[in-house]
């Protein structure tokens, strides 16, 4: 797995980054997501950390593990957004477990997962990625009794009307300082 490019806000640049994309050769869900993951862990605690993923999620040539995925995508604090471009509708004409997979992660994130049927829709996700982003509320708590170390906690949230949400499913406890 290679990165293209360093985080930036120079669009050209970007866009010339993902030009340079190779076909082909597998689909790396796995590595993408450890890579990604790290990369955010090294950027300021103070910035906001989203992972946007474009794949067919046909994972095939990843070294890294599902869970090792979903532990780096978790402590890395990133809400992860998956776009499945769905060459095949039907369920039956396509591999669907790195789909699965990347449900699992996205939801542990408190991203959201898309399909792509038409590249005309590329855009309007992106749209829709971004007024997410712009448009969160960050909630905390501290547990009582507090958990051991390294140790995955559950969340559930409900808000009156039903209203659906995304939110972070699951965190990494780190232990508290007494």
């Amino acid at each position: 797995m290679t990165q293209l490019s360093d985080f930036s806000d120079d669009v050209p640049k970007l866009q010339a980054a993902v030009r340079r994309i190779a076909p082909g050769a597998g689909t790396s869900i796995y590595d993408a997501v450890v890579l990604g993951s790290n990369a955010l862990r090294r950027r300021p605690e103070a910035r906001r950390r989203a992972i946007v993923l474009v794949t067919d999620a046909g994972e095939t040539t990843s070294v890294t593990k599902f869970d090792e995925a979903r532990h780096a995508a978790v402590l890395s604090g990133a809400l992860l957004y998956s776009i499945v471009i769905r060459p095949v509708k039907n369920e039956s004409g396509r591999n669907t477990a790195g789909e699965h997979a990347l449900i699992t992660i996205t939801d542990s994130t408190g991203g959201a997962l898309f399909y792509l049927d038409d590249f005309n829709q590329l855009q309007g996700l992106f749209d829709q990625i971004n007024r997410e982003l712009r448009t969160q509320y960050l909630l905390s708590y501290y547990p009582k009794p507090e958990p051991p170390p390294n140790v995955y906690r559950h969340i559930e949230l409900h808000v009156k009307g039903g209203t659906p949400l995304h939110y972070r499913k699951e965190y990494l406890s780190i232990g508290f300082a007494k």
